[in-house]
């Protein structure tokens, strides 16, 4: 989608366009080139933003793997999805985080019905050298929270619900944690009750996700001009469906103004 380009500096906000789009077709969220998550209302599109730093980084909440010293990074999506990858280079080395929500494995996107399992996962996976991961997350009006450095319980107040982070290995909030080439972890983030993503027992935790997505887009016509911007326009469209009733959301975002500093400034969706 992007080629390689430098990240701003540490503290500013990446620019609306450095933003990647994911979802499970009851809500969606905006994910930066810097790793981290700028936007996101759970359990629907319609529902409090749970992250929102896109709209005020100093109290919109924050969930945001970095790699320390990074200067560039690139975005692409795997092909026929609605899955969002992100590379992250630094002097020490490549990072690839993969983010996507997850879907139920006997879930069909051609059907007017709910798919998703209301969890985010996000796959980390070192490409060459020994790069310095840290996980950041707090929700937007702060979490009660309990439990352990592998799985953390959150009682977010503001959006009158309850959620898990699980990690596939301890990472301490704030603290980096080299990883070796080719090493991998997944966070998930989990707001709906009801099985686990399957990101616990599977080696790639977004496999099932991936294929929902390709059984999907190939259905789509495939002798167009221009075919694979014609398929990503349809699958953008696809991640802002509402799948429960055929609905398409108007943005993926609400509260952006149309002109910074005017008064146009509503709720979009």
């Amino acid at each position: 989608m992007t080629g390689w380009r430098p990240l701003p500096p540490s503290g500013q906000q990446p620019p609306i366009e450095d933003h990647g789009l994911i979802g499970d077709g009851s809500t969606c969220a905006l994910v930066g080139r810097d790793g981290s998550i700028a936007f996101l209302c759970v359990p629907r599109f319609d529902s409090p933003p749970l992250l929102c730093p896109l709209l005020d980084p100093d109290r919109g909440g924050i969930f945001r793997l970095t790699v320390a010293g990074a200067t560039h990074s690139r975005q692409r999506y795997l092909t026929g999805t609605g899955v969002l990858v992100t590379e992250i280079r630094s002097p020490d080395g490549t990072a690839e985080i993969t983010d996507g929500m997850a879907l139920r494995r006997d879930a069909v996107l051609e059907e007017d019905a709910p798919a998703g399992l209301g969890t985010l996962i996000r796959l980390v996976r070192v490409l060459h050298g020994r790069p310095n991961l840290s996980l950041y997350f707090e929700p937007r009006g702060g979490a009660a929270v309990t439990g352990s450095a592998g799985e953390l319980w959150l009682r977010c107040p503001q959006q009158g619900l309850d959620a898990v982070l699980r990690c596939s290995r301890p990472l301490p909030p704030h603290r980096g944690v080299p990883l070796e080439e080719g090493e991998r972890l997944w966070v998930a983030l989990q707001w709906q009750p009801g099985p686990r993503a399957p990101g616990d027992v599977a080696d790639d935790p977004l496999a099932d996700t991936v294929r929902l997505w390709r059984a999907w887009s190939g259905h789509l016509v495939q002798d167009v001009p221009h075919r694979q911007l014609v398929h990503r326009s349809a699958i953008t469209l696809k991640l802002l469906d509402h799948f429960a009733n055929g609905a398409i959301v108007a943005s993926a975002t609400s509260s952006l103004p149309e002109r910074i500093g005017g008064d146009r400034n509503w709720d979009y969706r």
